[in-house]
């Protein structure tokens, strides 16, 4: 005798995406995206208190970066991209950095460990030092890279 179980489809209920706009003291937009439960889902957008783009990309999942990200130095010339796809942590992604002038400073493959590593133990990334990266772009890119600022 043979039963059949029938396909059951997850409902998820209670489910809340809550879309967020903040803005700076002039009232230029300052940043715009989507949370559940504190996490951030779906676009995101920063812009710097000049108006020029700051950030953009997509987190598919909680938290999980997706797809092209771009980061924007505050004159509006590109910082740095990256794109992330489905892999852990552990894997690779290629990263391409650009100075405030516009000229191309880094590129490599780097993965979130790797970084984290270098930034916790050496406090700068080695790479860049031997591209000729000054310490304050560093510390900016770290920003881009980590949504962090350091001292």
């Amino acid at each position: 005798m043979t039963i059949k179980i029938p396909k059951m489809l997850v409902e998820v209920t209670n489910l809340n995406i809550e879309q967020r706009t903040k803005y700076y003291s002039n009232g230029q937009k300052k940043y715009t995206g989507s949370y559940v439960s504190f996490h951030p889902v779906l676009n995101h957008t920063s812009w710097y208190e000049n108006g020029n783009m700051k950030s953009e990309g997509f987190y598919q999942g909680l938290d999980k970066r997706h797809g092209k990200w771009n980061f924007w130095h505050s004159n509006g010339h590109l910082a740095c991209t990256a794109i992330y796809k489905d892999k852990p942590k552990d894997t690779a992604i290629l990263w391409t950095f650009w100075d405030e002038k516009g000229n191309k400073a880094h590129e490599n493959k780097y993965n979130q460990i790797q970084l984290s590593c270098e930034l916790g133990i050496l406090g700068e990334l080695s790479k860049f030092t031997l591209d000729g990266c000054s310490k304050d772009l560093m510390k900016k890119y770290e920003e881009y890279i980590f949504f962090t600022r350091r001292p």
